[in-house]
């Protein structure tokens, strides 16, 4: 689980700004959006963002998205590193970004620190918390890298020289891992980490069909879940059938296959060699009643409602959360959900998760209608300023005082208390009439 993530020179984010899962003493709702990591530390296992479009929403889960592919991705020799500094600023263009986390694992606090470039990692360090005091795992500047002496990190030469070769100039220390067989578990868990624990960004143009269907047939528990969320989402669907077959591969699906980018050439040998691909139709049986009687219709999934099967896509990284711990990034979770609907993800989530987090965007202010329902720790607002730097901060960072006694989070948040709320201008146009300005 995160416990803090910050981030400074990437998109919007020109200075440093931190996002916080710290829970504070506020006991709302304890048992559904906290974790009890240690009897002194409590996450939360939600993270709200609302703010005004172009505010910088999108770019701080963009950030974490990039700290995952740097740590999780080697690169070659002369491969760039694809950072995109604040461009808004001539100093900020030339310098490197910095990404900080703390996060647990297996109950265990890591500390992780990155700094990056267009072309190079300028610094690195990784450090992990045994006792109160941390331990240095390593620490980086360029190419010189300094292993941690502690006995619990300590490395063998051959390990050592071999993470030296294989890290890049423009690749972290943490992805070359995936290059080195290392035997020490302290590295190993931070790549686990964030290969399989933080899941990759979720928006409202994922495609999650094939991957939800992968769990559906896969997995017994998953399938279960997905089936029991699309009946509880009343969708008047009683039953979800996977239906398969044996398509030949003839020269039109031969000439497909070639052409996709994606797949290595290996891998699309391979199917061809096979000589047939396996066909998946997936159908949603409606009940419905005809004459006194039910009936259970088959609906093709394309022929179902966007909502439909937005939702079904969504079902597998949900019952993934429910199942193992895992961190759902999702941008727009609202596109094509019913305001209910959006509650009924959120809730069960928090009710059949455990030590799981679901960090999410939405413009949907039906989250914070009912204060009863939500903490103030886990909403938090974007906002930029007139140079186009976003900042980030949480409703927890009001006084109560600047809340009407039985006012509720949505009416404050509508009448501007809390900023972060688009600053439109008059609904009349000029029709196209020059104005007598220019653009400068």
């Amino acid at each position: 689980m995160i416990l803090e993530f910050s981030v400074r020179n990437f998109r919007s984010y020109n200075k440093k700004q931190t996002l916080s899962f710290e829970a504070t003493s506020d006991e709302t709702l304890e048992d559904f959006f906290c974790y009890k990591v240690s009897p002194k530390v409590r996450l939360l296992k939600l993270g709200v963002i609302y703010g005004a479009n172009a505010s910088g929403k999108s770019n701080l889960l963009n950030a974490l998205a990039y700290l995952k592919r740097i740590a999780t991705n080697p690169r070659e020799r002369d491969d760039k590193t694809f950072f995109k500094p604040f461009i808004f600023n001539e100093e900020s263009q030339k310098s490197p970004g910095e990404f900080d986390i703390f996060f647990y694992y297996k109950q265990i606090k890591y500390h992780y620190f990155v700094k990056i470039g267009r072309n190079n990692v300028y610094e690195e360090k990784l450090e992990y918390y045994p006792k109160a005091q941390p331990v240095e795992v390593f620490s980086r500047r360029k190419q010189e890298i300094s292993f941690g002496s502690h006995q619990t990190v300590k490395l063998a030469k051959k390990f050592r020289d071999a993470l030296e070769t294989n890290t890049m100039n423009s690749m972290t220390l943490i992805s070359a891992l995936k290059k080195t067989n290392v035997d020490c578990d302290i590295y190993n868990n931070v790549l686990d980490w964030f290969s399989f624990k933080l899941l990759p960004n979720i928006s409202s143009r994922t495609n999650l069909k094939n991957w939800t269907t992968d769990k559906f047939d896969d997995n017994d528990g998953c399938r279960n879940l997905i089936l029991e969320l699309i009946k509880k989402a009343d969708f008047n669907v009683n039953n979800i059938k996977l239906q398969k077959d044996k398509i030949p591969i003839d020269n039109e699906i031969r000439e497909d296959i070639l052409q996709l980018k994606n797949i290595p050439d290996k891998v699309k040998e391979q199917i061809l060699e096979q000589g047939e691909i396996e066909g998946r139709e997936l159908l949603f049986f409606h009940k419905i009643s005809h004459d006194g009687a039910d009936k259970y219709m088959p609906l093709d999934y394309e022929e179902e409602s966007a909502g439909t099967k937005r939702y079904y896509g969504l079902g597998g990284p949900l019952s993934e959360a429910m199942i193992n711990s895992r961190i759902l990034i999702i941008d727009e979770l609202e596109s094509s959900l019913h305001p209910d609907l959006l509650n009924h993800f959120i809730r069960t989530f928090l009710v059949n998760s455990t030590d799981s987090q679901l960090i999410f965007t939405t413009h949907n202010l039906s989250v914070i209608a009912e204060p009863d329902e939500i903490r103030r720790d886990v909403i938090w607002f974007t906002e930029k300023d007139r140079m186009g730097q976003t900042e980030l901060y949480s409703l927890s960072d009001f006084r109560t005082s600047d809340i009407r006694k039985g006012m509720s989070y949505l009416n404050a948040y509508k009448a501007g208390k809390f900023g972060a709320i688009p600053n439109l201008g008059e609904i009349y146009l000029n029709n196209g009439e020059d104005n007598g300005e220019e653009n400068k």
